[in-house]
């Protein structure tokens, strides 16, 4: 059976995307009594284009609490708290008077995997994963299977650049693997304004009226590379799934149901060589300054 994966043209963050999200939804089973909404809240910086933008939270946590859902938001960010970068992006005053939980990860080591990951995904049915589109200077892209990363909790991402960033490929194994401790997904990408050229955090606002939606995170980001029309080399992340053989990483493995402006290639810039994922000591340092220092703004 081919994987459904929807690209909907929507211009704005309004209560058109909240009406187009609820109709693509109800193609999955959106069932369950509680739900984990997991945005890219990478950090304050540029939050406009690299963090998830707040009105898709807002909207779908609107759509699941109609559902009869107990909603939590949570992130583990790069620098700061899930909490404060709510306040900064405006998502705090939009959920303020709902009855969702916004909170900062914490920490479960599960049997198989390199470091502790959320315990909050064993607590939920079901995990909404809403990325950003962004170019990634490491990654080339950064996309839904990217976005779990965000599971890794704290510090130990730093710990895993170190331990695993010599090689992108290794890397990008890791990242993988994460995805055998998710339970049920539905995974968004948020492209309505992406970030183009270079980031996570510095690239160039680009505006692709991009949604996309399925319930699986390498079907989606597939369908992404190859609207984009990637070169396989430059996004580690698509290059393993395809020597994996994961379902969902090629196209014919896809079932695109799509508005016809995505019919052609749709321009886009992301990195050609990556830099480096290796973090060097000095960075590390000053890595965990800034979160100490953010810490104390919770």
């Amino acid at each position: 059976m081919k994987i459904p994966v929807f690209l909907l043209r929507i211009d704005e963050y309004n209560e058109t995307l909240e009406y187009a999200l609820y109709d693509v939804l109800n193609d999955f089973d959106i069932k369950c009594s509680n739900i984990l909404i997991k945005p890219n809240f990478i950090a304050p910086k540029n939050f406009e284009i690299s963090c998830t933008n707040p009105y898709i939270i807002y909207y779908l946590s609107k759509i699941f609490l109609r559902q009869g859902c107990d909603v939590f938001i949570g992130d583990s960010p790069a620098f700061g708290s899930a909490k404060n970068i709510a306040k900064i992006t405006g998502l705090y005053d939009l959920v303020k008077d709902l009855p969702v939980k916004i909170i900062d990860f914490n920490k479960t080591k599960y049997k198989g995997f390199y470091y502790p990951l959320a315990k909050e995904i064993q607590d939920v049915d079901l995990v909404i994963n809403v990325s950003k589109l962004k170019a990634h200077g490491q990654m080339g892209l950064s996309l839904c299977v990217k976005n779990y990363f965000g599971l890794v909790v704290g510090f130990n991402k730093l710990l895993a650049h170190i331990r695993y960033g010599k090689d992108h490929n290794i890397f990008s194994d890791l990242i993988l693997k994460i995805l055998d401790y998710i339970p049920r997904s539905i995974n968004i990408v948020d492209g309505i304004f992406a970030m183009e050229k270079t980031g996570p955090l510095d690239g160039v606002r680009k505006k692709l009226n991009l949604v996309a939606v399925s319930d699986n995170p390498v079907a989606l980001d597939t369908a992404i590379y190859n609207l984009i029309g990637v070169d396989i080399n430059s996004i580690p992340l698509y290059k393993r799934a395809l020597l994996k053989n994961l379902y969902g990483s090629k196209i014919e493995h896809i079932d695109l149901i799509r508005d016809n402006s995505f019919n052609s290639k749709v321009g886009f810039q992301y990195p050609k060589e990556l830099k480096d994922i290796s973090f060097r000591p000095d960075r590390v340092f000053l890595s965990f300054v800034k979160r100490f220092y953010m810490g104390l703004f919770k």
